[in-house]
């Protein structure tokens, strides 16, 4: 075997150069065909177009919704469902606020218990029924908050907790139904939030 020769090593060095730039054109060359096929539609994409990223419960709830729909506007407070849920220790609490919202004329609130939860008050909404959160959280004292969830219908969950006294005085609440929904500050899309598109926007794709 002939002993090697700086000649000898360098060569070997550019063919090895040679052969790792030959295959990441090469490669980035496929990557651009099938990025091209993708878009004049002459291949099938890798994921189904319905495919979207689904965040977990526990993040979703940590995120408060934008109002849905451009220049939304305040629904009647005779169009949101309520249920009054008490997460203090405090007895009847649930049952008091109730009375309270519907002598503000929301129609018969339920009452019922649940887990504690710490802080004043926490409005929870699915998609259909975040804009009627928004109008339940005019009657709400500072530092309630609105969150979403998954739940289908316009039932909004009012849950009270240890640092929540009394709702807003009627006087205080100065609620116009036409008034444009002022969004809580940091809020997000609700389509951002839970990962996908609202069913009337995949019906309108589809068309």
């Amino acid at each position: 075997m002939a002993p090697s020769t700086p000649e000898s090593r360098r060569q070997r060095l550019r063919w090895r150069q040679v052969t790792i730039y030959g295959l990441l054109i090469g490669g980035l060359i496929v990557i651009a065909a099938w990025a091209i096929g993708m878009w004049t539609g002459r291949l099938e994409p890798l994921f189904n177009e319905d495919f979207k990223y689904q965040p977990s419960e526990s993040a979703v709830a940590q995120l408060t919704p934008c109002p849905v729909g451009e220049a939304a506007t305040y629904p009647a407070v005779t169009a949101v469902t309520v249920r009054v849920l008490n997460g203090s220790q405090r007895d009847g609490l649930a049952g008091e606020t109730a009375d309270a919202l519907a002598a503000q004329g929301f129609p018969a609130p339920a009452a019922d218990n649940t887990a504690p939860y710490d802080g004043v008050a926490k409005l929870v909404a699915g998609r259909e029924g975040v804009n009627q959160a928004y109008t339940l959280a005019r009657f709400f004292p500072e530092g309630t908050v609105i969150t979403i969830d998954r739940r289908e219908g316009q039932t909004v969950d009012a849950v009270l907790g240890p640092e929540f006294e009394t709702l807003r005085a009627a006087d205080e609440v100065g609620f116009d139904p036409s008034e444009a929904i002022k969004p809580m500050a940091s809020c997000r899309q609700v389509d951002e939030i839970l990962g996908g598109q609202s069913a009337d926007a995949k019906a309108g794709a589809r068309k």
